[in-house]
């Protein structure tokens, strides 16, 4: 484009010079020539040198121009590409950057409890007020990424009671369960706490269910029956 930009000045240049000097040698022009300057203009000769001169002189400044365009069209271009080559790694730190943001956000959230749950103790508790079975209680819990809640100590069950009587209810499902001859706990902890108010058949009474009233503790019941449950996330360590 610059190229094509200076020709055509080159060219109105020397349209000009060439109908100047045409014009200078017509009797109109030779005589006001003559009553302004007071002598005669350049000979043809003088005339022709000077007109090579610039005729010179174009073909020099154009090629200059050439070679200048020559050299900087690469020169941008490059530039350029260089720039293309340069985006998709600034993009990748772009998606790195964003990557560790949401890993960060991922690692926060793990601190917290969700709305609608409580902490205690670093643990998260959610307790759901629609009865279910067993099975689907533990499904329920496990789309949080938790299970149903496992007890280890008086102080946990006591807050599970007062959590569960408060949402009106008298018995919720918790995460023991009966399998191969021991108890366990949903989550895979260790059934290192007891605390029965009644121990039923484990034949057919298979998962535990908490009662929330004070000084009682839990007792087994049938898995297919349908109770309010609740759910618990712990922490990552």
């Amino acid at each position: 484009m610059m190229l094509l930009c200076s020709f055509v000045v080159l060219m109105y240049f020397l349209t000009f010079c060439l109908t100047f000097f045409s014009l200078l040698f017509s009797p109109q022009c030779l005589h006001s020539y003559l009553q302004i300057f007071g002598h005669p203009p350049p000979t043809r000769e003088q005339s022709a040198f000077t007109m090579k001169t610039l005729l010179n002189f174009s073909v020099i400044l154009f090629a200059a121009l050439s070679i200048r365009c020559a050299t900087v069209g690469p020169a941008k271009a490059a530039a350029v590409d260089q720039e293309d080559k340069s985006e998709p790694e600034q993009e990748v730190g772009a998606d790195t950057a964003v990557v560790a943001d949401r890993a960060a956000q991922r690692q926060v959230g793990l601190q917290f409890c969700l709305d609608g749950w409580l902490s205690f103790r670093g643990s998260c508790y959610y307790i759901e007020n629609y009865p279910d079975s067993w099975r689907n209680a533990e499904s329920f819990c496990a789309g949080f990424g938790g299970t149903l809640v496992s007890v280890h100590n008086i102080w946990e069950y006591q807050f599970l009671q007062r959590m569960v009587k408060t949402a009106g209810h008298a018995f919720a499902w918790i995460g023991g369960y009966y399998f191969e001859g021991e108890w366990r706990w949903g989550d895979g902890s260790m059934f290192n706490y007891h605390n029965w108010d009644s121990l039923s058949s484990t034949n057919q009474y298979q998962c535990l269910q908490l009662n929330s009233q004070v000084s009682k503790g839990w007792s087994n019941h049938g898995c297919s029956m349908s109770f309010p449950f609740v759910c618990q996330v712990k922490p990552n360590c």
